[in-house]
């Protein structure tokens, strides 16, 4: 993918190839009388963003605000870098995430837990935000960009410091990764969206994720923009297939934990559930099958997690 996308009513799509890939994790552009970005991306993503936002001449004075869905190093990880880079821009973050744009220390031990050392190389530096160039918009909170108007929504299921971002001109919702991913090559062998909800470690709760998928459905969105990845029209169609597959997939996951399986197991009765989804479009050779394969494993650690931890409270209240 070259520059910017251009997805009408001043929305452009910049993708900041994500661990060098394309078409895994992209920001949102948004031209009002003020200009916004709605996620970061991660550190390296940023000379993307840089150079999309001169392909388009907007300058770095131009932007205001930089919005993150949550603080997810793929969403968030690059917002200090760019707030150096845009001198009259503040950081819009949850509450719960505030702590962690002003002090990334817990979340980069997290990652380097994860990517060992691939970290340096994947995430570069993540760089504090100063703590009066934030702000924690409150559940409902609105901000006017001048000709369009964006409402907030604390929005958990996928993480607890998660919101997602309503724009009054194109009636489309910035959704994160609270209505899951959206992954592109299989999207195009089927010929529509084909989203698979983001349930991963450690804060997936799947009562909070279902109460969150439906009380975005009843905003009546007319589009939804996933950070991963792209644009989905038919949002009837994504709402029913989030509450469909989060609750097949948290029954599995109940099933197999009190059965005594773990990760490997559940991630094989996940592939179960989802592959009559993409039989005759994509076999298992091919690329997009092994990027819906990683995000798998990493749904069934979370569910898996999610078991555990819930087992430990019950127990720990007896």
């Amino acid at each position: 993918m070259g520059g910017p996308v251009d997805l009408g009513e001043g929305i452009y799509l910049i993708d900041v190839h994500y661990h060098g890939e394309e078409e895994r994790a992209c920001v949102y552009l948004v031209r009002g009388q003020k200009v916004a970005l709605v996620e970061s991306g991660h550190p390296p993503g940023a000379r993307y963003i840089l150079a999309a936002m001169e392909g388009l001449g907007v300058e770095r004075g131009d932007v205001v605000y930089v919005v993150v869905t949550h603080v997810h190093l793929d969403h968030a990880g690059a917002a200090g870098v760019l707030l150096r880079e845009f001198p009259r821009a503040r950081l819009l973050v949850h509450p719960r995430g505030v702590r962690h744009m002003v002090d990334p220390s817990r979340l980069v031990a997290s990652a380097r837990g994860v990517y060992g050392d691939r970290f340096d190389s994947l995430f570069g530096e993540v760089i504090p935000v100063p703590p009066e160039r934030v702000h924690a918009p409150e559940d409902g909170e609105k901000l006017d960009l001048g000709g369009r108007e964006f409402t907030f929504y604390h929005s958990p299921g996928h993480a607890r410091h998660h919101m997602v971002v309503h724009d009054s001109l194109s009636g489309g919702i910035f959704a994160g990764d609270a209505l899951g991913i959206r992954l592109p090559e299989i999207s195009r062998l089927l010929g529509r969206d084909f989203v698979l909800p983001s349930t991963t470690p450690t804060e997936f709760e799947p009562a909070e994720m279902l109460a969150t998928v439906d009380r975005l459905a009843s905003i009546n969105a007319r589009r939804i923009f996933f950070t991963h990845f792209g644009t989905a029209g038919d949002v009837a169609a994504v709402f029913a297939q989030n509450r469909e597959m989060v609750e097949a997939m948290a029954r599995l996951g109940e099933e197999v934990f009190t059965a005594g399986g773990g990760v490997a197991e559940l991630k094989e009765k996940l592939w179960e559930l989802v592959s009559p989804l993409i039989r005759g479009v994509a076999d298992q050779d091919h690329r997009a099958v092994h990027h819906l394969e990683a995000e798998l494993e990493l749904n069934a650690q979370g569910i898996i997690y999610y078991y555990g931890k819930r087992e430990k409270s019950l127990q720990g209240g007896r």
